[in-house]
């Protein structure tokens, strides 16, 4: 007898199709499955390192002072102080070639254009003659400056609040040739008294 038209399918045949549709995505899954595996054994295999550390800074460099004055070739510098003539230590740059004291230029630490320093003193540039007590005539500045040891003159007064100067061994009394301290390194103008000859008789 013919079944119904009203007779159930059986449902064997969809299973299978499904299950043959599945075989593929089935197998994609074992294959990435099997990479994860594989890639988490290797990573556990090696051992994990620390980052380098960053190297430690550097400290900041020294500030220059006095105490850490760059070495040098050392030399004397011929000075003023307190009127009397005094040698002071200094040292040569090995880079610039100035002449430090402490430090510092020897021309911030004895300023040649400031008293007891003559250089830049106005009566001095106009050439003003000077007066020495006991004379009565004044000195005229003669000739240009010359360089004098400390020990080749001694103090001799003050004119105009600068010291004056003779030479060393000079007699007691008035003194005909009075120098000047112009500016550091014993540098100094000598003043003296100009006289006129007048004509000769015949």
């Amino acid at each position: 007898m013919p079944p119904s038209s009203s007779a159930i399918v059986p449902p064997r045949p969809i299973r299978l199709v499904r299950a043959l549709a599945m075989r593929p995505l089935i197998r994609l899954g074992c294959f990435v499955g099997a990479i994860l595996v594989v890639a988490g054994c290797a990573g556990a295999a090696d051992p994990v390192l620390d980052p380098p550390a960053a190297p430690a800074p550097s400290p900041p460099p020294a500030a220059l002072t006095e105490a850490a004055a760059p070495a040098g070739e050392p030399v004397s510098l011929c000075v003023l102080e307190d009127g009397r003539i005094a040698m002071v230590e200094g040292v040569v740059h090995p880079e610039t070639g100035d002449t430090l004291i402490g430090g510092r230029p020897w021309r911030e630490v004895h300023r040649e254009g400031e008293p007891p320093y003559a250089a830049g003193v106005e009566w001095y540039i106009r050439n003003d003659m000077i007066y020495v007590p006991g004379r009565n005539f004044p000195l005229t500045k003669y000739g240009l400056t010359r360089i004098l040891g400390p020990k080749e003159v001694v103090p001799y007064g003050r004119y105009r609040g600068l010291p004056l100067f003779v030479e060393e061994g000079q007699p007691d009394g008035v003194a005909d040739i009075v120098y000047l301290f112009v500016r550091p390194g014993c540098e100094f103008q000598t003043y003296l008294q100009e006289y006129s000859v007048g004509a000769v008789r015949g």
